[in-house]
């Protein structure tokens, strides 16, 4: 199994040597929340972005959807790392980076089209990643690389008048499917 994940590999490693590796591994992402984010060693302008999920022992499958991994189930798999409780996706991506993510366990290639046409409430938020969006009543889960952009315009202004925002139901003929929608009103 190839693992581009620096601390993936180390951890891998670290299994065969020590029972109690899985445990940190675990402690360590509690500290820092997930996804791990670290620099392509030859390649400063990339990021390994590395996804994970902790198996409560009913895991027999992770995807995770959008973002670089993509909208098709084989490029969304998460790999189980033999020997533990750890299912992991590393995807490389260019530092300045923002993008949306979602999880959704236990399906396969038959049920995958079926999840998709799904209400986005039924996929899942990364339970390891706080940073949602928006804060309150969260629909996505945001990764933001270390070289992205600043974004000045979403920080509220004091002075500016204050709009409000309605959520509402949109059924899609094209996707067969009923989806929450946001709408702002400035």
């Amino acid at each position: 199994m190839e693992i581009d994940s620096p601390r993936l590999a180390a951890l891998s490693s670290a299994c065969l040597q020590r029972k109690d590796s899985v445990k940190k591994f675990w402690a360590d992402v509690a500290a820092v929340r997930a996804p791990l984010i670290e620099r392509v060693q030859d390649d400063p302008e990339s990021c390994w972005v590395t996804f994970l999920w902790r198996d409560s022992g009913n895991t027999n499958s992770v995807s995770v959807f959008g973002g670089p991994t993509g909208w098709t189930y084989s490029g969304t798999r998460m790999t189980h790392l033999p020997g533990t409780d750890v299912w992991f996706k590393t995807c490389r991506v260019r530092g300045d980076a923002r993008f949306t993510y979602w999880l959704v366990e236990n399906t396969s290639d038959e049920t995958w089209a079926a999840v998709m046409r799904q209400d986005p409430p039924h996929w899942i938020l990364d339970p390891l990643n706080a940073n949602v969006y928006p804060e309150t009543d969260p629909f996505t889960t945001v990764v933001t690389l270390p070289d992205a952009p600043a974004q000045p315009w979403i920080i509220p202004e004091a002075r500016a008048a204050v709009g409000t925002v309605s959520k509402d139901a949109f059924d899609s003929t094209v996707l067969n499917n009923r989806r929450d929608i946001w709408i702002y009103k400035p």
